[in-house]
């Protein structure tokens, strides 16, 4: 017995021993780069074993190893770095770039500098570094990519466009929307195609955005489209497609008819309607989707050209929602004078055909608190409505409404840089973006609307237009004297708008045959009941700009 009693004594000591040798440490860093700006992305990981991760957006990781270990962390255009861990539970990294990335060039307000001799806070993404994969407009191609940029998606719907937010959080009253420009022309993320973007550069701090004055409050995003930049004569035509299924990850686990009755016979005070619908999946569908690119390059290394076609049809998650749109770009570059004088064109036409399903959410909702043991038609044949406040057939709300979108709108600008010596370049910059945006809704004599609140159809339109004109002349001035590099800008910019909107609704139709066209019909409108307004709007921004950039060994500024 005491044999036994000592053996098992240096068990239980030999047991704990290899317990504590094996006990992991929790290890939680971050890292920055040269300036302390978090490095998205980052990979970090245990040399020898397949742990691994990667720094989220605010350059953070969390990772468990067993001492002793040796920690790597690797991003693009960085240094890789090793760490000895010996019981260490906290780390910050410091990443240096590599020379190949000091010397790539990035887009910066009006203009590009050396990625070495830039200061602010810009990060840039190119296109071998985009999201790869099905995007919706140019904010997801950079999802992930950079440090404080934040990319949502409010829906699944197509025509929803992504929310983006550079600095700070939005406000119910406001928000942070950065400003956009493609290719010095102020737009909007969803201007042109995924597919035609060559960069993404992300003006994220206030000194790198302050050029642009108050309308880079929340940032500034530059989109730069492709362009034939070969030096050398060059034809050649680019193809691509893809398509694609979606379905819903997953839904909200409600009950069914039989879970419902078993609630019934339990006491429970619901209803019983003889029925077996599962609502959520009649008013979903698996959508099907596909997009077409087509780009050509042509010309010399004097005279180049460059077109894009692209066509999308997406369908959405919801019955009778989808997108039609297509975007055409020609971009024709010309120099002469040995190079002194540049000249480009730059036309961009988009045409957006849409349908909005679910009536803005709230087919959902009705969706989500419809009595399974509910049917979907009545004994006629139509949409079974019950007399209940606020609960409607989400199908009858589906088919029974017309939500139609179009947009158009064309972009034109052009540019002279004239350079007559070698450190100086003279520019002036033109466009005119003219767009126009149509809206047509009407519900139905069988809709809820005309069932239980008697509206006999509705119908409502809504147009509206807007035109912008934009002139910009900057002066360009780079001077290296010695070990010092001096670059100055100066220049003029003057933007102007014009906005018109009208708006009619009207009720009380002879006929669904006219759906949103021919207003005039509706009685409601001449009895006082109904609303038609309109609107005009106008303003101008005028503003002078000057920058003086000194880079140095002394680093001066």
């Amino acid at each position: 017995m005491k044999k036994l009693s000592i053996f098992f004594a240096f068990l239980c000591v030999f047991v704990t021993q290899l317990g504590l040798a094996q006990q992991q440490t929790t290890l939680r860093g971050k890292v920055l780069d040269e300036s302390g700006v978090p490095v998205v992305g980052a990979s970090v990981s245990l040399r020898g074993t397949g742990t691994a991760t990667s720094t989220n957006e605010s350059g953070d990781f969390v990772v468990q190893y067993t001492s002793p270990a040796i920690l790597q962390v690797t991003a693009l255009g960085f240094v890789s770095q090793e760490f000895s861990l010996t019981e260490q539970t906290t780390l910050t990294v410091q990443l240096i770039a590599t020379e190949e990335a000091l010397e790539e060039v990035v887009v910066v307000g009006y203009g590009t500098q050396r990625r070495g001799e830039v200061t602010s806070a810009i990060a840039s993404v190119k296109s071998e570094d985009f999201v790869k994969g099905t995007v919706r407009d140019a904010a997801q191609l950079v999802q992930g990519k950079v440090a404080g940029l934040r990319i949502t998606t409010p829906s699944g719907d197509p025509n929803a466009t992504a929310q983006i937010n550079l600095r700070g959080l939005n406000s119910i009253n406001g928000s942070q929307n950065p400003l956009v420009l493609i290719d010095g022309i102020p737009g909007n993320i969803a201007t042109v195609a995924p597919e035609d973007i060559e960069s993404v550069d992300v003006l994220k701090d206030g000194s790198a955005a302050a050029i642009y004055g108050t309308r880079a409050t929340g940032g500034v995003i530059l989109i730069t489209t492709r362009q034939n930049r070969s030096a050398e004569a060059r034809t050649s035509i680019e193809y691509n497609s893809y398509a694609n299924i979606q379905s819903l990850f997953g839904t909200p686990e409600m009950m069914n008819a039989d879970d419902y009755r078993r609630l019934i016979a339990e006491g429970y005070a619901y209803e019983d309607f003889g029925g077996n619908t599962n609502w959520l999946d009649e008013v979903l569908q698996n959508p099907v989707s596909h997009n077409h690119n087509l780009t050509f390059f042509g010309g010399s290394s004097r005279t180049n050209f460059t077109g894009s076609l692209n066509y999308r049809n997406w369908e959405g998650i919801f019955l009778k929602s989808g997108q039609e749109r297509l975007n055409l770009r020609a971009n024709l570059n010309h120099e002469m004078f040995d190079g002194k004088l540049r000249t480009n064109i730059q036309v961009i036409n988009q045409s957006l055909s849409a349908k909005q399903g679910g009536a803005g959410g709230w087919a959902w909702r009705q969706a989500m608190i419809r009595n399974p043991t509910d049917q979907i038609y009545n004994a006629n044949g139509g949409w079974l409505e019950r007399d209940a406040y606020m609960y409607d057939n989400p199908l009858g709300i589906i088919h029974e409404t017309i939500n139609d979108r179009i947009f158009r709108e064309t972009r034109f600008n052009g540019s002279i840089d004239y350079r007559p010596i070698a450190d100086l370049s003279l520019k002036m910059l033109l466009s005119r973006v003219q767009n126009n945006n149509l809206t047509g809704d009407h519900t139905t004599f069988d809709h809820v609307n005309t069932t239980k609140n008697n509206l006999n159809g509705t119908a409502n339109r809504s147009t509206s237009s807007s035109l912008e004109n934009l002139m910009e002349l900057t002066a360009n001035y780079n001077k290296t004297v010695g070990d010092h590099r001096f670059t100055a800008l100066v220049g003029y910019s003057w933007q102007d708008n014009t906005g018109e909107s009208f708006n009619v609704y009207n009720f009380d139709f002879p006929t669904d045959d006219y759906t949103y066209n021919r207003l005039q019909a509706g009685t409601a409108l001449q009895r006082g009941l109904a609303t038609m307004n309109s609107s005009k709007s106008k303003w101008q921004l005028a503003g002078l700009l000057a920058v003086l950039i000194i880079h140095g060994k002394s680093d001066i500024c």
